[in-house]
């Protein structure tokens, strides 16, 4: 009887084998489906921070906003401050002129 119970379960572990390597065969060809379309979106998302790029979460999105802003506020101030040394060091030319 034991006998006859583990040549059972053999026989139901081959067939499981060959059921096996029908999934994988299947998710192998979605996988080959899906393949176009995720390098299109890889293009379109752009490599990291690249401008233009399509953020995949909110999260991602508001980090972008917020590290744009901080950017705009950075360079105006930094603008502002050679504004002011070009205005000084012209009039220092001034009275050399």
């Amino acid at each position: 009887m034991l006998q006859a119970t583990r040549s059972e379960l053999i026989a139901e572990l081959k067939s499981l084998g060959a059921e096996n390597s029908q999934y994988w065969e299947v998710i192998n060809e979605k996988r080959q489906e899906m393949k176009p379309l995720q390098d299109a979106l890889g293009t379109l998302r752009g490599s990291g921070r690249e401008r233009g790029g399509i953020c995949s979460t909110e999260e991602e999105l508001n980090e972008l906003v917020s590290s744009t802003n901080w950017l705009e506020n950075f360079y105006t101030v930094l603008c502002f401050d050679m504004n002011l040394e070009m205005c000084t060091f012209l009039f220092g030319c001034r009275s050399g002129v």
